[in-house]
């Protein structure tokens, strides 16, 4: 399409000169035609080639450039010129051009056209001031709200008229126009950015948070535990009758909280008196029949030990009946779970059923799962976000984690840790609130942080 204008406009160049003799209605019907032209012009780029090269034949000229201002930095940055397709701004007399428009730019006659001859607006060691064949420039500037959003050189070997500038001005008002049915006048007045440096320096600021040093932190929940409670637990195979404690309750010391049923006990407990009544009448029998019959004596033996047996049976049937009710030796809160799950229910000797805790000794346990797993040391720093209150974090230390992960209440595979407040003097949070703890490890480079997991997955993806 760009090569197409500038070969229609090499066929069609010829100057249009104002003040000919019988040429100005000629000229007003060219005028008028030229700029129904550009008007039919859709593509931004196809305008500014069309300027460059077909608005020879409205203002004479030898070449033109064409290019965008920033009006906040000052800078021309060329976007057409006459019989060039592609523009290169890498090349030196493309440098030039715009370096003469940065001057051009810097003057506050800039928002008009104005004309003028080389070496202005040159530096003494530019060679191409004595080298470039057309010295007579006539800078042209597209103004917008009092702003500079473009503009064009014309440059030929003669210097240039009065309505020749003005001729230049119109031109510009024209192209304007076009591209602001293009594109909008909004976005010829919106100042481009260059993003580059931005970017780099967005990289370079990045790759230096990636070496700040930061803790290393995983999440997981965590349950407030009585520390070191006292455990009732059953003292024989046996039935639960009754548990008198309420769940999470104080309880005093010799307070009974389970009743077992004592049913079996006391059957047990009579036989048992029983045997002992018969075993002290067969060891009194002996004792008295030895002395008439010396035969009988060697029975005695046998029957104090069967007496002495069935005694000691009888006081551990005594001993069993006394715990079917069983107290707690000291005061604190009852914990254990619903009371349908034991009342009723047969239970083993040695099976934990209620525990006593001291609600001024708690601690928090926290299962940590194993794809967040950290490398922890004693006394490592953890913070407890309480559901109750997540405003106000408790600080707290770990004091003890487990070698082995196991599974967890939510069946995923944790590793058990225990940690207790740091501050004894702040107020206790209540036994079973749970939450949420972050638990802080060893500092590491913030990049290993956030590549941590997405290379874990990777390698285990991989196997690498």
């Amino acid at each position: 399409m760009i090569d197409a204008v500038a070969t229609r406009a090499a066929q069609q160049q010829r100057p249009a000169q104002a003040g000919s003799a019988g040429g100005q209605n000629d000229f007003a019907t060219e005028l008028l035609i030229f700029e129904s032209e550009v008007r039919q012009i859709k593509d931004e780029r196809e305008l500014f080639v069309h300027l460059c090269n077909s608005s020879r034949r409205i203002v004479p000229f030898r070449q033109a450039f064409y290019g965008k201002v920033n009006s906040k930095a000052k800078t021309f940055t060329l976007q057409a010129s006459s019989s060039v397709s592609v523009v290169d701004r890498n090349a030196p007399f493309n440098r030039w051009i715009e370096k003469i428009a940065g001057g051009v730019l810097n003057e506050a006659e800039s928002f008009k056209p104005q004309s003028f001859a080389l070496p202005a607006f040159c530096d003494p060691s530019d060679e191409e001031k004595d080298t470039y064949p057309l010295p007579h420039f006539l800078w042209t500037p597209q103004v917008v709200d009092n702003v500079i959003v473009g503009g064009f050189f014309l440059a030929r070997e003669t210097a240039w008229l009065d309505n020749e500038c003005n001729l230049a001005k119109r031109l510009g008002d024209l192209y304007l126009h076009a591209q602001a049915a293009t594109q909008g006048q909004k976005a010829l007045t919106r100042s481009k950015i260059n993003f580059r440096p931005v970017i780099l320096a967005a990289c370079a600021l990045t790759a230096m948070l990636g070496f700040l040093p930061v803790s290393v932190t995983a999440l997981a929940p965590a349950e407030v535990l009585p520390k070191e409670p006292f455990v009732l637990a059953a003292p024989f195979d046996g039935v639960v009758s009754k548990i008198t404690a309420t769940q999470g309750a104080e309880v005093a010391a010799g307070e009974p909280i389970i009743i077992f049923d004592d049913v079996h006990l006391l059957n047990e407990k009579k036989l048992a008196d029983q045997r002992a009544a018969i075993a002290n009448a067969r060891y009194q029998r002996a004792s008295q029949g030895a002395i008439a019959d010396y035969t009988v004596k060697r029975e005695i033996e046998v029957s104090k030990a069967e007496y002495q047996l069935a005694v000691a049976e009888s006081s551990y049937a005594t001993e069993l009946l006394e715990k079917a009710r069983m107290t707690t030796p000291i005061p604190g809160i009852a914990i254990f779970s619903d009371k349908s799950d034991w009342e009723g229910k047969p239970v083993s000797a040695g099976q934990a059923i209620v525990s006593i805790a001291d609600p001024n000794r708690v601690e928090f346990s926290i299962d940590l799962p194993v794809k967040d797993s950290l490398v922890l040391s004693q006394g490592a720093r953890i913070k407890i976000f309480l559901d109750s209150d997540p405003l106000h974090p408790l600080e707290a230390v770990l004091t003890d984690a487990s070698y082995q992960a196991t599974p967890d209440k939510r069946d995923i595979l944790s590793y058990s840790l225990r940690a207790e407040l740091t501050d004894t003097q702040q107020a206790l949070p209540r036994i079973g609130v749970q939450g949420t703890a972050q638990v802080y490890s060893e500092k590491a480079s913030l990049a290993y942080v956030i590549f941590r997991r997405p290379l874990a997955a990777i390698r285990q993806y991989t196997g690498w």
